[in-house]
């Protein structure tokens, strides 16, 4: 056997074996001088990420006691032959010619420190594909073709005017699938910087953890923010105990803007943040607008795009409608109303019902072609409203099967009503209405509900926003406070357009659920109520316009008979006075029995008397006022004269003649009468019809032509009514 090697052969044959990275100690080089420095640091490893370039340590043998590597070369040369390895800040001391490359673990360890803060002060389950969104909405691949692929030539054009886009639109539109289908196909495209999807329901609203979430996302997709994040926060580990403003300031605009001077070239990072309005502070909701406005605002060019998706609430409409200072960014509106919406809706119900169709083997002629035409014409564009009648119609775990769901459906959508102990198809887009209205305080709510129940059901009144809070005696301030917690369900003009523009539902599907008890519960609106409120402030604006103000208001032509005359309404808006004189008889007949009692007191300190002839306050509506009579009476008998409903006052009984609301006299009274008379003629197609209700029941055989009678319990007017046949 030959000699066994030394041990300092042993080691320089293993040194050697090491591509010769470091000079004997005892070899000066000719490279430095005698005082070359000795060298000490990390290397480090090349990787590719999704995003880019990261480092990752090498670790030592021992994670506890990492164990420096000296590695020594015979020739007298600095890295005589070495290749692929980097040293990064050196350490340079001149007590030895001696270069240790030591292990970075203790750099890894607190990076993963850092990173660990920032997972514990964000919120994890807000990121676009955490496994808490296991299935979150997204569009259709053949939906929002346009706006999605408008989103990715944005990001991807070094040219964009703006570094913001903020898209808004009413609840349950599908904002959040455009969130998710855009962050997806960036993040593929290795362009997605972060996402943070706020979700009420979900109780993800808590505004101080999307800068710990955004922060800790962009971290992983960029290794120089790595480094600078994780230098800040072992610095000053208090930052996340700041506010907002300074970490934004800290933790993501002071590091990118020095990553921008570094590479000019770099490609941007998109920053997506949906549901905007979910977050649970208003004020938080404008602040981080705000921030973000004020590093766009700037005109640095910071590699970050930034994407906000949220309902229009009116906080969030206040500080976009800024004149002021308006916000850098591209506002778009995410519509019901376009084209390709309502395309879009027809493809998406088309597709999703054949797919439903081909799964439980459904016959070719399902759906039938009427009720998928109601269907189709509720959804109107609503994507979000064909999604759920979809999902709904495919609920595996019902047993009714899709044929059955599928005429829930047509039964909700076509006014008729589900019934308490049916399944909701729209329970989804319902627990969306819901949560909005219930975001209404609770001393607000009455006025809130009284607004949308005149707006749903006098949608033809043509009163614009102002006049609408004029009619109901409240103040425009008072009128917009009752509704800043709806804009994301009802277009509200500005209040510089208050006078001219009427507020109007972004979808239909907002009124049908007011309108239906089972899906709304405690926000019904009962339209019985609703004509009596209407009805009771129009006896009052009849009362408030004096006569000698009352031509002002109208302009009328007369053609020598009543029966044809004619209102002129100018295109505009009407004003209250005038919505009221159209309305109020008509509104009467329309009250629920429920709400008559309540409506007599209310006439019977009405004054009649602004009903005299010549009046031409009432003249264009004499027609409703016939009709208004007619109802009344059996109402009257009814509440009034209880004890004989059906009682004809004559003139041997002068003591009841004016106790009653309407009192039926003989023709010899009116002479009693004549100073306030008031013909009203009426033509309708059976007379004989028309003049039941004031039949003694079979006493009279003989139809009369005319009748007499006074109106009015303080204030009487004598009536002759006349009816004729249409002919």
């Amino acid at each position: 056997m030959g000699q066994q090697p030394s041990k300092k052969g042993k080691k320089l044959a293993r040194d050697e074996d090491a591509n010769h990275l470091d000079p004997p100690q005892d070899a000066p080089s000719d490279k430095l001088n005698d005082a070359a420095p000795a060298i000490s640091k990390t290397v480090t490893q090349k990787h590719e990420d999704t995003a880019g370039e990261y480092s990752s340590p090498r670790l030592s043998r021992s994670p506890a006691n990492p164990a420096p590597v000296t590695i020594v070369s015979s020739n007298g040369d600095f890295f005589n032959g070495a290749s692929d390895f980097a040293i990064h800040s050196m350490n340079v001391t001149h007590s030895t010619t001696n270069i240790t490359i030591r292990d970075s673990y203790e750099d890894f360890e607190k990076s993963n420190v850092v990173i660990q803060r920032l997972t514990e002060r964000g919120a994890p389950e807000a990121i676009h594909n955490s496994a808490y969104r296991a299935y979150p909405p997204r569009c259709h691949e053949e939906t929002r073709q346009s706006m999605r692929t408008d989103i990715i030539s944005w990001t991807a054009d070094p040219k964009r005017l703006r570094r913001m886009r903020w898209y808004f639109g009413p609840a349950g539109v599908g904002k959040s699938a455009v969130a998710q289908s855009a962050a997806e196909e960036l993040s593929r495209l290795k362009r997605l910087g972060a996402t943070f999807c706020f979700s009420r329901p979900g109780k993800i609203d808590d505004p101080d953890t999307i800068i710990p979430t955004l922060v800790y996302q962009l971290a992983m997709k960029n290794a120089r923010y790595k480094r600078f994040v994780t230098e800040v926060l072992g610095s000053d580990p208090l930052i996340l105990s700041m506010d907002r403003a300074t970490q934004f300031k800290d933790l993501i605009l002071d590091p990118f803007r020095i990553i921008a001077m570094e590479n000019k070239d770099l490609q941007p990072l998109v920053v997506i943040i949906d549901g905007l309005d979910e977050c649970r502070d208003t004020k938080a909701q404008c602040e981080l607008i705000n921030l973000i406005r004020g590093e766009v605002e700037r005109g640095e060019d910071i590699p970050l795009l930034w994407m906000l998706l949220s309902r229009p609430e009116w906080h969030l409409k206040s500080v976009s409608a800024n004149v002021d200072r308006p916000i850098p960014c591209q506002q778009i509106e995410i519509s019901v109303d376009d084209d390709e919406a309502q395309q879009d809706v027809k493809r998406l119900l088309f597709h999703g019902l054949t797919s439903i169709r081909d799964e439980y083997g459904l016959p070719a002629s399902w759906p039938p072609r009427e009720q998928l035409s109601l269907v189709l014409k509720a959804a109107s564009g609503h994507l979000g409203f064909t999604s759920f009648i979809l999902r709904f119609i495919n609920d595996e775990g019902d047993d009714d099967g899709p044929s059955a769901r599928f005429k829930l459906c047509v039964r909700a959508v076509s006014g008729v009503g589900i019934g308490a102990e049916s399944p909701n198809p729209l329970e989804l887009l319902d627990s969306l209405y819901r949560e909005v209205l219930s975001s209404v305080p609770v001393k607000q709510l009455p006025h809130t509900l009284r607004i949308l129940g005149f707006s749903i059901v006098y949608s033809d009144s043509r009163l614009s926003v102002r006049d609408q809070a004029t009619f109901f005696d409240m103040s425009l301030d008072s009128f917009y406070q009752y509704l800043r917690r709806l804009h994301s369900v009802i277009d509200i003009p500005k209040p510089a357009q208050a006078g001219e523009s009427v507020a109007r539902f972004y979808h239909a599907s907002f009124p049908d659920f007011l309108r239906d008890p089972a899906r709304s519960r405690n926000f019904f609106l009962d339209e019985g109520a609703i004509h009596y409120d209407v009805a009771v402030r129009s006896l009052s604006w009849l009362e408030k316009v004096h006569s000698d103000d009352r031509e002002a208001f109208f302009n009328i032509t007369e053609s020598g008979n009543s029966l044809n005359q004619k209102l002129i309404v100018p295109d505009s808006a009407q004003n209250p006075a005038s919505f009221a004189k159209f309305t109020v008889w008509k509104t009467c007949r329309k009250i629920s029995d429920p709400h008559v009692p309540d409506l007599i007191v209310a006439l019977e300190k009405f004054d009649f008397t602004s009903l005299l002839p010549g009046d031409s306050f009432l003249k264009p509506r004499l027609c409703h006022f016939a009709l208004f009579i007619r109802w009344l009476y059996p109402h009257v008998g009814q509440f009034v004269l209880s004890e004989f409903m059906w009682r004809l006052i004559s003139l041997d009984q002068p003591s009841h003649a004016h106790k009653h609301l309407i009192t039926i006299v003989n023709d010899s009274e009116s002479s009693k009468a004549a100073t306030n008379k008031l013909y009203l003629p009426h033509r309708c197609e059976d007379r004989k019809e028309f003049w039941a209700p004031f039949m003694l029941g079979d006493t009279a055989n003989e139809l009369p032509v005319k009748m007499n009678f006074i109106v009015g319990a303080k204030t009487q007017i004598y009536v002759t009514m006349a009816v004729s046949r249409h002919n």
